[in-house]
C-alpha cells in the first residue's frame, strides 16, 4: 500500500449542522479578529436557531447576514459550487500525487437547492435536477482523468456512494416529478429519503481500483457506510487509537 491513494466521493454531501455551526463561529470570529467587524452575541442565539431548524445550505445562505458579513454572500454562488470544489480537489491530488493521501468529496449535487452551473442547463432532458446529476458526472469525471494523467489512477482506490436514498420532489417548483420521463430513482426499492424502507436506506456503492479490484463484478455483501472508516485503516495498516470507532 505504498503511496497508495483513497477517494471518498459523496452524492449529495451535507454539512454536519452541528459542525457547520463551529465552523461558521470560527470563521465569525477569525473575521472580526482581522477586521474588527463588530458582532452582537445575541446573533450566536439566532444561529443555532437557524442551525437546529434548517439544512446547511439555507444556514450558509442565511448566516452571513447574522454574522455581519453581507459583504461576503458573493463569494458564495451555487451555479459555481462544483467548479469551486472540483478546482480545489485537482489541486489536492497533484500536490499530493506522490505520497500517501485521502480525499473526501462531497458535493452539493443533487441536493436542494439544484442549481447547476448554466453550462450544464438543458443537457439532461429532466429539468434542473437532472442537468444537476450531469454536473456531478462531470465533476468525478474531471477527477478521474486527473488521476490518469497523473498516472496514479491504478493506485487510487475510489468509492462512490451516497448519504442516503433519493428524493425527488423537496418542496422546490422545479419539476422534478414531471420530468422524470420514466426514470425511478429508487430503482426496485419502496420508498425514498426520509424512509426507513429500502429506498431511503440502499445507497449506491461503486468501488474503483484498477491495480487491485477486477472490474464488472457485484457483490451481495450487507455493508455500511461505518465499515469504511476500519476498512480504510486496515487497507493502509493505520492503527487505531483505543476505543475509537466503536461501531465500525
Amino acid at each position: 500500500m505504498n503511496h497508495s491513494k483513497i477517494i471518498f466521493l459523496d452524492f449529495d454531501g451535507v454539512l454536519n449542522t452541528e459542525h457547520h455551526q463551529r465552523q461558521l463561529l470560527y470563521e465569525r470570529k477569525a473575521w472580526q479578529d482581522k477586521y474588527g467587524t463588530c458582532f452582537d452575541p445575541e446573533a450566536v442565539k439566532q444561529l443555532q436557531t437557524i442551525v437546529d431548524m434548517t439544512h446547511a445550505d439555507i444556514v450558509i445562505e442565511s448566516s452571513w447576514k447574522y454574522l455581519g458579513l453581507e459583504a461576503m454572500q458573493d463569494m458564495w454562488k451555487d451555479e459555481n459550487i462544483a467548479d469551486s470544489i472540483t478546482s480545489h480537489a485537482i489541486n489536492f491530488i497533484k500536490a499530493n500525487k506522490d505520497n500517501p493521501f485521502f480525499m473526501y468529496f462531497a458535493t452539493n449535487d443533487v441536493h436542494v437547492p439544484r442549481f447547476p452551473n448554466q453550462r450544464f442547463r438543458g443537457k439532461s432532458g429532466m429539468g434542473l435536477r437532472g442537468d444537476a446529476i450531469v454536473q456531478f458526472d462531470w465533476s468525478v469525471g474531471q477527477i478521474m482523468s486527473t488521476l490518469e494523467k497523473l498516472g496514479i489512477a491504478d493506485n487510487t482506490l475510489i468509492l462512490l456512494t451516497s448519504d442516503n436514498g433519493p428524493v425527488v420532489d423537496d418542496g422546490y417548483q422545479d419539476r422534478a416529478e414531471e420530468l422524470l420521463n420514466g426514470h425511478e430513482p429508487s430503482g426496485p426499492w419502496r420508498g425514498n429519503k426520509y424512509s426507513a424502507f429500502e429506498g431511503g436506506t440502499c445507497v449506491p456503492a461503486i468501488l474503483c481500483w484498477p491495480g487491485k479490484v477486477k472490474a464488472g463484478q457485484t457483490s451481495d455483501a450487507l455493508v455500511s457506510q461505518i465499515d469504511f472508516f476500519r476498512s480504510f485503516n486496515s487497507l493502509v495498516g493505520a492503527r487505531l487509537p483505543q476505543g475509537s470507532a466503536p461501531d465500525s
